[in-house]
Protein backbone atom coordinates (compact mmCIF):
# COMPACT_ATOMS: atom_id res chain seq x y z
CA UNK A 1 0.00 0.00 0.00
CA UNK A 2 0.98 3.46 -0.79
CA UNK A 3 2.26 5.55 2.25
CA UNK A 4 1.03 9.12 2.17
CA UNK A 5 -0.64 11.40 4.63
CA UNK A 6 -3.30 13.44 4.45
CA UNK A 7 -5.84 10.37 4.28
CA UNK A 8 -8.73 10.23 6.68
CA UNK A 9 -11.46 7.30 5.02
CA UNK A 10 -12.36 5.55 2.49
CA UNK A 11 -15.12 3.04 1.41
CA UNK A 12 -14.78 0.31 -1.33
CA UNK A 13 -17.55 0.44 -3.61
CA UNK A 14 -19.74 -2.70 -3.73
CA UNK A 15 -23.42 -1.34 -3.92
CA UNK A 16 -26.08 -2.55 -6.73
CA UNK A 17 -26.94 0.98 -7.88
CA UNK A 18 -23.27 1.76 -8.60
CA UNK A 19 -21.78 0.77 -12.09
CA UNK A 20 -20.60 -2.50 -11.78
CA UNK A 21 -17.27 -1.68 -13.64
CA UNK A 22 -16.54 0.29 -10.64
CA UNK A 23 -17.57 -2.95 -8.11
CA UNK A 24 -14.33 -3.89 -6.21
CA UNK A 25 -12.57 -0.35 -6.75
CA UNK A 26 -11.80 2.32 -3.53
CA UNK A 27 -13.11 5.60 -2.92
CA UNK A 28 -10.28 7.50 -0.50
CA UNK A 29 -10.70 11.02 0.51
CA UNK A 30 -7.67 13.57 0.86
CA UNK A 31 -7.22 16.94 2.52
CA UNK A 32 -3.21 17.10 2.16
CA UNK A 33 -1.52 18.04 0.14
CA UNK A 34 -4.20 18.29 -2.05
CA UNK A 35 -7.93 18.28 -1.75
CA UNK A 36 -9.90 15.45 -3.59
CA UNK A 37 -12.37 12.39 -3.41
CA UNK A 38 -10.33 9.81 -5.51
CA UNK A 39 -11.36 6.46 -6.98
CA UNK A 40 -8.24 3.93 -7.07
CA UNK A 41 -7.97 0.36 -8.14
CA UNK A 42 -7.40 -1.87 -6.10
CA UNK A 43 -5.58 -4.80 -7.21
CA UNK A 44 -3.72 -8.19 -5.30
CA UNK A 45 -0.51 -9.31 -6.36
CA UNK A 46 2.42 -11.42 -4.79
CA UNK A 47 2.98 -9.70 -2.23
CA UNK A 48 -0.19 -8.33 -1.16
CA UNK A 49 -2.09 -5.55 -2.15
CA UNK A 50 -1.33 -2.04 -3.81
CA UNK A 51 -3.25 0.42 -5.26
CA UNK A 52 -3.25 2.06 -8.75
CA UNK A 53 -5.12 5.83 -9.53
CA UNK A 54 -8.11 6.04 -11.98
CA UNK A 55 -9.61 8.92 -11.53
CA UNK A 56 -10.89 12.17 -9.22
CA UNK A 57 -14.12 12.04 -8.28
CA UNK A 58 -14.71 15.51 -6.94
CA UNK A 59 -11.59 17.96 -6.89
CA UNK A 60 -11.62 21.29 -5.65
CA UNK A 61 -9.05 24.62 -5.98
CA UNK A 62 -10.92 25.69 -3.29
CA UNK A 63 -8.85 25.03 -0.06
CA UNK A 64 -11.46 24.87 2.39
CA UNK A 65 -12.62 21.93 0.87
CA UNK A 66 -11.47 19.71 3.09
CA UNK A 67 -12.88 15.90 3.26
CA UNK A 68 -12.66 14.14 6.62
CA UNK A 69 -14.40 10.64 6.14
CA UNK A 70 -16.99 8.88 3.79
CA UNK A 71 -19.40 6.28 4.22
CA UNK A 72 -22.22 4.55 2.34
CA UNK A 73 -25.77 5.22 3.17
CA UNK A 74 -28.27 2.21 3.16
CA UNK A 75 -29.51 3.56 0.12
CA UNK A 76 -26.56 3.74 -2.13
CA UNK A 77 -25.48 6.74 -1.87
CA UNK A 78 -21.88 7.56 -0.26
CA UNK A 79 -21.68 10.71 1.85
CA UNK A 80 -18.44 12.95 2.01
CA UNK A 81 -17.65 14.47 5.35
CA UNK A 82 -16.30 17.92 4.30
CA UNK A 83 -14.82 20.11 7.29
CA UNK A 84 -14.93 23.47 5.00
CA UNK A 85 -12.47 24.99 6.91
CA UNK A 86 -10.33 27.85 5.89
CA UNK A 87 -7.35 26.21 7.86
CA UNK A 88 -6.40 22.82 8.39
CA UNK A 89 -4.08 21.68 10.95
CA UNK A 90 -3.50 21.82 14.51
CA UNK A 91 0.15 22.24 13.90
CA UNK A 92 -0.06 24.59 10.96
CA UNK A 93 -1.84 26.81 12.38
CA UNK A 94 -2.57 27.72 16.13
CA UNK A 95 -5.73 26.52 17.36
CA UNK A 96 -6.76 30.33 18.39
CA UNK A 97 -6.40 31.45 14.40
CA UNK A 98 -9.16 33.74 14.00
CA UNK A 99 -9.61 32.03 10.60
CA UNK A 100 -10.74 28.88 12.00
CA UNK A 101 -14.57 28.30 11.51
CA UNK A 102 -15.98 26.13 14.26
CA UNK A 103 -20.02 26.03 13.30
CA UNK A 104 -19.67 25.71 9.34
CA UNK A 105 -19.63 22.25 7.54
CA UNK A 106 -21.25 20.39 4.63
CA UNK A 107 -21.93 16.98 3.95
CA UNK A 108 -21.75 15.69 0.24
CA UNK A 109 -23.65 13.24 -1.22
CA UNK A 110 -22.60 11.24 -4.55
CA UNK A 111 -24.94 8.93 -6.42
CA UNK A 112 -24.34 7.54 -10.00
CA UNK A 113 -26.33 9.63 -12.40
CA UNK A 114 -29.60 8.12 -13.40
CA UNK A 115 -28.77 5.52 -10.30
CA UNK A 116 -31.94 4.42 -8.21
CA UNK A 117 -31.78 4.11 -4.46
CA UNK A 118 -31.30 0.80 -3.37
CA UNK A 119 -34.15 -0.74 -1.18
CA UNK A 120 -31.98 -1.30 2.28
CA UNK A 121 -33.21 -4.82 4.34
CA UNK A 122 -34.90 -4.18 7.88
CA UNK A 123 -31.51 -4.46 10.39
CA UNK A 124 -33.26 -2.78 13.56
CA UNK A 125 -35.23 -4.81 15.70
CA UNK A 126 -34.60 -7.80 13.15
CA UNK A 127 -34.51 -11.86 14.82
CA UNK A 128 -30.94 -13.09 15.05
CA UNK A 129 -31.39 -15.99 12.12
CA UNK A 130 -32.14 -12.65 9.78
CA UNK A 131 -29.28 -10.74 10.96
CA UNK A 132 -27.07 -13.72 10.34
CA UNK A 133 -28.28 -14.33 6.99
CA UNK A 134 -27.08 -10.31 6.39
CA UNK A 135 -23.96 -11.14 6.85
CA UNK A 136 -24.11 -12.86 3.20
CA UNK A 137 -24.93 -9.73 1.71
CA UNK A 138 -21.95 -8.14 -0.83
CA UNK A 139 -22.25 -4.74 0.71
CA UNK A 140 -19.87 -4.19 3.60
CA UNK A 141 -22.36 -1.17 5.51
CA UNK A 142 -25.41 -4.19 5.85
CA UNK A 143 -23.21 -6.38 7.30
CA UNK A 144 -21.40 -4.29 9.44
CA UNK A 145 -24.35 -2.70 10.92
CA UNK A 146 -25.73 -6.32 11.07
CA UNK A 147 -23.02 -7.34 13.22
CA UNK A 148 -23.69 -3.88 15.39
CA UNK A 149 -27.29 -4.78 15.83
CA UNK A 150 -26.43 -8.66 17.19
CA UNK A 151 -24.31 -6.84 19.25
CA UNK A 152 -27.35 -6.29 21.16
CA UNK A 153 -29.01 -9.48 21.66
CA UNK A 154 -28.28 -11.67 24.11
CA UNK A 155 -25.31 -13.49 23.68
CA UNK A 156 -26.24 -17.27 24.46
CA UNK A 157 -28.51 -16.85 22.41
CA UNK A 158 -26.73 -15.30 19.42
CA UNK A 159 -24.06 -18.11 19.67
CA UNK A 160 -27.24 -20.93 19.78
CA UNK A 161 -28.24 -19.33 16.29
CA UNK A 162 -24.94 -18.79 14.53
CA UNK A 163 -23.37 -22.45 15.44
CA UNK A 164 -26.22 -23.52 13.51
CA UNK A 165 -25.94 -20.89 10.80
CA UNK A 166 -22.01 -21.29 10.41
CA UNK A 167 -22.50 -25.79 10.09
CA UNK A 168 -25.01 -24.71 7.47
CA UNK A 169 -23.56 -22.80 5.48
CA UNK A 170 -22.54 -24.02 1.82
CA UNK A 171 -18.77 -25.48 0.94
CA UNK A 172 -19.88 -25.32 -2.85
CA UNK A 173 -20.88 -21.22 -2.96
CA UNK A 174 -17.70 -18.85 -4.05
CA UNK A 175 -18.67 -16.72 -1.01
CA UNK A 176 -18.34 -19.71 1.26
CA UNK A 177 -14.52 -18.32 2.56
CA UNK A 178 -16.81 -14.64 3.09
CA UNK A 179 -19.51 -16.35 5.49
CA UNK A 180 -17.04 -18.01 7.71
CA UNK A 181 -15.10 -14.86 8.24
CA UNK A 182 -18.42 -12.72 9.00
CA UNK A 183 -19.13 -15.97 10.89
CA UNK A 184 -15.46 -16.27 12.98
CA UNK A 185 -16.04 -12.15 13.47
CA UNK A 186 -19.52 -12.47 15.12
CA UNK A 187 -18.07 -14.90 17.34
CA UNK A 188 -15.34 -12.47 18.10
CA UNK A 189 -17.81 -9.86 18.74
CA UNK A 190 -19.37 -11.82 21.33
CA UNK A 191 -15.52 -12.24 22.79
CA UNK A 192 -16.07 -16.41 21.97
CA UNK A 193 -14.42 -18.53 19.42
CA UNK A 194 -15.25 -21.57 17.22
CA UNK A 195 -11.81 -23.03 16.60
CA UNK A 196 -13.51 -25.06 14.16
CA UNK A 197 -14.64 -22.28 11.86
CA UNK A 198 -10.83 -21.16 12.81
CA UNK A 199 -9.50 -24.26 11.08
CA UNK A 200 -12.14 -24.64 8.12
CA UNK A 201 -10.61 -21.03 7.59
CA UNK A 202 -7.08 -21.93 7.21
CA UNK A 203 -7.12 -25.38 5.34
CA UNK A 204 -9.44 -23.03 2.25
CA UNK A 205 -6.75 -20.74 2.90
CA UNK A 206 -3.81 -23.60 3.05
CA UNK A 207 -5.42 -25.25 -0.46
CA UNK A 208 -5.72 -21.83 -2.15
CA UNK A 209 -2.34 -19.70 -1.23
Amino acid sequence: MQAYSGVCGQEFIDFPNWPKELHGMMVKVRYKPTNRVELLEWNEYEYGYEEKYVSDIIFSKNLSFIPVDLRFGPYGGMYVCDWYNPVKGHAQYSLRDERRDRVSGRIWRIIPKEAEPVRPPKIYGTSIPELLNLLKRKEYRYRYWAKRELREKNPKKIKTVLDKWITELDPSSPRYMNHQVEGMWAYRNLELVNVECIGTLMLIMAKNY
